[in-house]
């Protein structure tokens, strides 16, 4: 969302500390809401890969 500045990220696994490990926020209803993240490639997959190894 460009007017509100963040990203709301739909997630699906069965890993439940995912978003944790990765943005420092919780899921809730399978979403979570990220302040400052734009960039799908840039911001949203680093730490993802990087909560994953």
């Amino acid at each position: 969302d460009i007017m509100k500045e963040g990203s709301e990220i739909l997630v699906v696994s069965d890993n439940a500390d995912l978003t944790d490990k990765a943005y420092g926020k919780s899921l809730v209803d399978g979403k979570v809401w990220v302040d400052g993240i734009m960039s799908r490639k840039k911001q949203v997959v680093p730490p993802l890969q990087d909560s994953l190894a």
